[in-house]
């Protein structure tokens, strides 16, 4: 199961979803794989998903070169990495990243503690280079403490996507 804020509309993006969707699915078909792929509109602040009931999320973070600053960015991960340990099963549940940075990572991780921590420290952490961009994929692993949600989480996801919804209109109208 995939998803993603793009796919929420007028990212012209709808295409390429189909078409990544419909490979999969003959991927599957061509192997034998039993199971379907979805793909889905959802923010990773407020995932459509059950507690404690995912093993692993993979993602892609933005880099804030061009979709977030460093500000709305260092707001959006505790938010993202609450919801993502909100997820994943305790103690056998993992994540693993793409992030432009390591220790915006980090930061964030210490923003999530609410008494015990709900990761362990990472894994792994392994550099990479992205077409002469550096990046990181990081790697960590749900700790075994029940989740606590934080105050208000629901509220400060919330309010992001609606600053975030009315600057898109705002930049649609003005490029009108």
């Amino acid at each position: 199961m995939g998803g993603d804020l793009a796919l929420c509309g007028n990212e012209g993006l709808d295409s390429i979803v189909a078409d990544y969707s419909k490979s999969v699915r003959n991927f599957q078909a061509s192997n034998r794989i039993i199971g379907s792929s979805a793909m889905m509109c959802w923010d990773a602040t407020l995932l459509p998903l059950r507690g404690n009931m995912v093993d692993h999320v993979i993602s892609d973070l933005p880099f804030g070169l061009r979709c977030m600053s460093s500000s709305k960015l260092s707001s959006f991960l505790p938010l993202l990495l609450r919801d993502c340990a909100r997820c994943l099963r305790t103690q056998s549940g993992q994540m693993t990243l793409l992030c432009g940075s390591y220790q915006g990572i980090l930061d964030a991780l210490l923003q999530t503690e609410t008494g015990s921590p709900l990761f362990t420290s990472p894994t792994s952490v392994i550099p990479v280079n992205i077409g002469g961009i550096s990046a990181w994929i990081i790697q960590l692993k749900r700790n075994d403490v029940s989740f606590v949600q934080a105050p208000r989480h629901r509220e400060h996801a919330r309010a992001m996507v609606q600053r975030r919804s009315q600057s898109m209109h705002g930049t649609k109208r003005a490029q009108a």
